[in-house]
């Protein structure tokens, strides 16, 4: 048998959605540039998904000048935040990811792995 010391795959969008925590994340980061919240709807991020951070922002806000400032603090915002909004699992995604699979991604993961911080999360929702 194959072993793995490493699995690989997409949450968002695929196994949940984080729509409206991500929204959340870009009103909190809104508030701290003094930006008017609520600027950022639901479907706007939706209408930008698998566009480059950058060019999202610039979709959503318009002026590229600050953009580097804060897209560091929506980063920062993003990493501290999402780890208790979350997100919600789509219909009978906890039924087809077998319990193996939900160990192998709970175990400890490699140094530098994107959503190390919301593996465990994700974990508790499978279980």
């Amino acid at each position: 048998m194959t072993q793995f010391d490493s699995l690989i795959f997409d949450m968002d969008g695929t196994l949940w959605d984080a729509v409206d925590s991500y929204v959340a994340v870009w009103d909190a980061t809104f508030a701290e540039f003094g930006m008017p919240t609520g600027a950022v709807t639901r479907e706007q991020l939706i209408e930008c998904m698998g566009m480059p951070i950058n060019e999202i922002y610039r979709s959503l806000v318009g002026d590229p000048a600050g953009a580097d400032g804060y897209l560091k603090r929506l980063a920062e915002n993003e990493d501290r935040l999402m780890i208790s909004l979350g997100g919600t699992l789509y219909p009978g995604v906890k039924e087809q990811i077998p319990r193996p699979v939900v160990y192998l991604m709970h175990r400890p993961s490699r140094k530098g792995t994107a959503m190390k911080k919301l593996l465990p999360l994700l974990c508790a929702l499978l279980m």
